[in-house]
């Protein structure tokens, strides 16, 4: 949460820095409490800053609790208990996977093309080479390397291609380039034409669904 990103630079600038074990425990929080900053102006904004800080985790815990609720009645029960078999996914980042990604049959349209009679014999062993660590995950590695003040948020960043071959170049050596590494010379371009056709019908047509990973930490001197 920025808040907290703020009051961390505040006491900073005050050259006061929380040295015993992770930020935003109970230790570090009963450590905030007794912080005198020496100047009233400072204080109160120092005071202002931890009450900012604790409202905004009253109120992201609540809205956990009701996404939890609401769980049991929404359309996404079956993907969030899958998602939750994999490691380091909970409750609430299932549901915010789901939340992001909306329709998960859009990651189906690569797959299935791999999969057709055409396509299937170059991909029989195939292994997903990329991967994505969530926001917690994230923060959680970067915080037992040793940062400090640690920032992580996703932020939305469609990238809508004008012409359908500028999207078919930038999938090709792109989002796709391990897939059309495996086929055959002659059989490439009509992979990455049929996705290209298929993604004509996306609204707004030529548009990758990308996530980027704001990340922000202190490394300690």
């Amino acid at each position: 949460m920025r808040c907290r990103h703020r009051l961390s630079k505040l006491l900073l600038r005050h050259g006061i820095r929380f040295e015993d074990g992770r930020a935003w425990t109970d230790r570090h929080h009963a450590w905030l409490a007794g912080t005198e900053l020496g100047w009233p102006a400072a204080q109160a904004t120092f005071a202002d800053a931890c009450g900012a800080a604790d409202a905004l985790v009253h109120r992201r815990d609540a809205l956990e609790r009701e996404i939890i609720a609401m769980l049991p009645a929404s359309p996404w029960q079956a993907q969030v208990a899958r998602l939750r078999c994999l490691r380091g996914i909970d409750t609430v980042s299932a549901a915010g996977l789901c939340a992001e990604i909306g329709d998960f049959e859009r990651f189906a349209r690569a797959e299935a093309l791999m999969r057709s009679p055409r396509f299937a014999n170059y991909f029989d062993d195939w292994e997903e080479p990329t991967y994505y660590a969530d926001v917690e995950t994230t923060r959680q590695r970067l915080a037992a390397a040793g940062f400090v003040d640690v920032e992580v948020s996703l932020e939305e960043a469609p990238t809508t291609f004008d012409a359908p071959d500028q999207f078919q170049e930038f999938i090709a050596n792109v989002c796709m380039r391990h897939q059309v590494a495996r086929l055959p010379n002659a059989d490439r371009a009509a992979f990455l034409r049929e996705l290209t056709v298929a993604a004509a019908t996306d609204k707004p047509a030529f548009t990758l669904d990308y996530w980027r990973l704001n990340i922000t930490g202190t490394r300690p001197a």
